[in-house]
């Protein structure tokens, strides 16, 4: 496999490498076979180890966009500290009941927050001073026409920070739901990575490979370039699954698993699986 930038240096890249090998010749197979049997493992580990956020968690996230639009379009500041004086904000049931919006009194000797709208956004107009009752209708008719569409496609994201693996593997022709080895990962799952949209409702390809085999080596590059790769800290998962991948190499060779072909296929099932396909 080429380099790339799991944050490994050379030295243990080129063990990596010679594990290929041993694994190949022990198996009875090229290395070109190994390599894309050990990329359809890493791959398997690293979807599966990648966190997926609920149901609850993406409406969640799409209610809180629609918040943060209707407040904007309304003139309201965003909510850091909390809601300034003259402004309201809309209930997302996460505590208390949704659809109601509050308004936030100016004046001393009142209660910090009224009710502008109750229960299902029922107007309660007189509660509010006549001045800043329009920027408030706005906010609660705003957030009205935006949060079933943004909760909808929230949704429709699940699964989308697996795609850009899933991608690289559909890339190599490799389909992870037939890999042996890898742990368990589900072709539902599979599924809803590959159909995962961004919250724009675009559907865009971040995961690719290139292949470069010629007479004297054979490189296999797998290329992500999710935007959140970093942020989600998907890169030092990535790290620690082929660090496990050398560590279970090591354990093997220590144990003498390469002495027999039988053995290391039991060891290797999808290189087998490869081989014999081949």
């Amino acid at each position: 496999m080429a380099p790339s930038s799991t944050g490994f240096d050379e030295t243990e890249l080129r063990k990596f490498s010679e594990a290929g090998r041993v694994i190949a010749a022990a198996v009875g197979t090229s290395v070109n076979i190994w390599a894309r049997a050990e990329a359809g493992v890493i791959l398997k580990t690293w979807a599966g180890r990648t966190k997926v956020r609920s149901d609850k968690a993406l409406g969640r996230s799409g209610l809180l966009h629609a918040n943060r639009a209707a407040r904007s379009a309304a003139g309201f500041s965003a909510i850091r500290g909390g809601v300034n004086p003259g402004q309201g904000s809309v209930n997302l049931g996460m505590r208390g009941k949704f659809g109601r919006v509050w308004y936030r009194t100016e004046a001393t000797g009142k209660p910090k927050f009224i009710l502008a709208y109750g229960d299902n956004f029922v107007p309660l107009p007189k509660r509010t001073p006549s001045r800043d009752w329009p920027a408030i209708q706005h906010l609660s008719a705003r957030f009205q026409s935006l949060w079933n569409p943004l909760v909808a496609a929230a949704k429709k994201s699940a699964g989308l920070s697996r795609q850009s693996i899933v991608q690289i593997a559909d890339d190599l022709g490799l389909r992870l739901e037939t890999v042996k080895g890898g742990g368990s990962l589900s072709a539902a799952g599979l599924a809803k990575a590959r159909s995962a949209l961004a919250q724009n409702g675009q559907h865009y390809r971040n995961g690719t490979s290139l292949i470069q085999d010629d007479a004297k080596s054979f490189y296999l590059t797998l290329i992500n370039r999710y935007p959140k790769l970093g942020p989600l800290f998907m890169d030092r998962g990535l790290q620690l699954v082929i660090a496990g991948r050398l560590g279970y190499f090591k354990r093997n060779l220590e144990e003498g698993t390469f002495l027999s072909a039988k053995t290391a296929a039991k060891a290797y099932p999808f290189v087998e699986v490869l081989r014999t396909a081949a």
